[in-house]
């Protein structure tokens, strides 16, 4: 499957679990779902790591997500978060291209996060 054109996409927030990269370093990934247009359905991941030198921006995004601290990350996140995702295409050392998510802001936090998010 090709990756997702380079943009913004209204996703909503479907997983998060701890991960550990093949080198060792701790982290908290992040799978958004895009939640409408001719992407809807399409999955993206974010790894934010927990290394001393990446902790401040995970706090910063975790922080977005109501992760307030790190032991938090045992914990499911609540369901219902909406966020506008943005995407940029990068070229692995394979050559091959693939989605990165360079950012993301929470726009909403659904009562029924089986509800329509399509709104502005």
């Amino acid at each position: 499957m090709r990756p997702l054109p380079r943009g913004t996409y209204r996703c909503r927030v479907v997983d998060g679990e701890l991960v550990t990269s093949k080198g060792g370093t701790p982290g908290y990934q992040l799978v958004f779902t895009v939640d409408d247009g001719e992407h809807k359905g399409r999955k993206l991941w974010h790894s934010a790591w927990l290394s001393p030198a990446a902790l401040p921006m995970t706090k910063r995004d975790l922080a977005k997500l109501g992760v307030t601290s790190l032991d938090m990350l045992d914990r499911p996140l609540p369901p219902g978060i909406v966020a506008d995702v943005k995407v940029v295409l990068r070229v692995d050392d394979s050559g091959f291209e693939r989605n990165r998510v360079v950012s993301f802001e929470v726009v909403a936090l659904l009562a029924d996060p089986t509800g329509d998010a399509d709104f502005a």
